[in-house]
Order: C-alpha cells, then structure tokens, then sequence
C-alpha cells in the first residue's frame, strides 16, 4: 500500500507501506501528527468488493492500494 500526505497543492510525503521503517515510522509523526486532516482518501486495489469492507476495521493493507491524507 502506498501512503500519501499531501497539502492541496503539494504532495509532501509519499511512501510504501513495505519500506516503513521505525525511523520513518518515528519522522512521519513527528511531521503530520499535529497537522488538522482536510481529508482521507482510499483507493482500493482491483477486484474489492463493498462486502469485504463494513467496518473501518477491515480496510487493510490486503484490500487498499493507495491511502492518500491530505493535510492542511
């Protein structure tokens, strides 16, 4: 899954959930977690259907192929 955080008119990080690192884990919170979110989009991977996602809770890194934050 990539993740992607981005203002609305820059993209300002971008990265693969596969290359998360704790360093990069450790600098991803200390650039966005105090940022206020304008709003979340989910781009699932091909062949997903409504059924496999009810819950918040079922949306995964096996079901979405990008995850973009846009931040203000």
């Amino acid at each position: 899954m990539k993740i992607i955080f981005k203002t609305e008119t820059e993209i300002l990080r971008e990265i693969e959930l596969s290359e998360m690192t704790c360093e990069i884990q450790e600098e991803l919170k200390e650039s966005f977690d105090n940022k206020p979110i304008l709003k979340y989009e989910i781009i699932f991977k091909e062949g997903v259907v409504v059924k496999q996602c009810h819950r918040l809770a079922d949306i995964s890194n096996e079901t979405v192929q990008t995850l973009t934050v846009t931040i203000s």
